[in-house]
């Protein structure tokens, strides 16, 4: 995966849908960027006989910004339009990386944090955005029970906001990711380690569980962590299959 935030949160997602890692022996490498190809050909072979039959799953972002982001930034909106887009990055990817037993998994959307927040868990990732956000520019480790308040207050009254303005979901999705995550410079590790604290913390397991898994937008992390903690991959089976 590409970065701090797969490596710190993905784990918890894997445990709460009952597959966790470390029981299924799945380590992960937090390449810290998208240089893929050169990890990926380590476990490829064009000799069967030196096949290594382990799952591999990459876990990368499309990087595909929406039209917003240009028209916010004063930019020349691309030609193409934008789902077509995602689907050339998408297949661009999969297409560098997949060769059994590798299996690249895109995300749907721009970034990881950008599909997170369009998804339906989206109130609570702008929670940890405010918690992240706390604690960068506190001298302190944790957050006081006074500032937990405060920031759930300010989660209920920007949704509040969000939804007297009638925002799309993409539009609230782009004021978290862009102007919130990005424009206010809040760090990506400290947003996933408050999330995956939620989500740990999460009072019901098995609720939570179910609306990871019929949450569409998570779908490319559900499909990399079932697969990685799947059985060998055989020889003759094809990694794009």
């Amino acid at each position: 995966m590409e970065g701090d935030a797969e490596n710190l949160l993905i784990p918890t997602i894997a445990e709460i849908i009952g597959r966790p890692l470390a029981k299924h022996g799945v380590s992960i490498v937090n390449v810290g960027s998208t240089a893929f190809l050169r990890y990926s050909r380590i476990f490829q072979r064009e000799n069967l006989d030196e096949f290594m039959g382990m799952p591999v799953a990459i876990i990368t972002d499309c990087d595909i910004k929406p039209n917003r982001y240009y028209e916010d930034n004063g930019k020349d909106v691309p030609d193409s339009e934008y789902l077509e887009q995602i689907k050339r990055a998408i297949v661009k990817k999969q297409d560098a990386y997949t060769g059994r037993p590798v299996k690249t998994f895109v995300s749907p959307y721009w970034t990881l944090e950008y599909v997170i927040a369009l998804s339906d868990f989206k109130k609570e990732f702008y929670r940890a955005v405010l918690q992240a956000g706390k604690i960068k520019n506190s001298n302190q480790i944790g957050l006081t029970e006074a500032k937990e308040d405060e920031i759930n207050k300010d989660v209920e009254t920007k949704f509040k906001e969000w939804r007297d303005g009638k925002f799309s979901d993409e539009k609230i999705a782009f004021e978290i990711y862009n102007n919130f995550i990005i424009g206010k410079e809040i760090s990506k590790a400290i947003i996933a380690q408050c999330f995956a604290k939620i989500l740990s913390e999460y009072f019901d397991r098995e609720d939570i569980a179910k609306k990871l898994l019929g949450d569409d937008k998570f779908g490319y992390i559900i499909d990399a962590i079932n697969y990685a903690t799947s059985e060998n991959v055989n020889k003759a089976e094809n990694a794009d299959d």
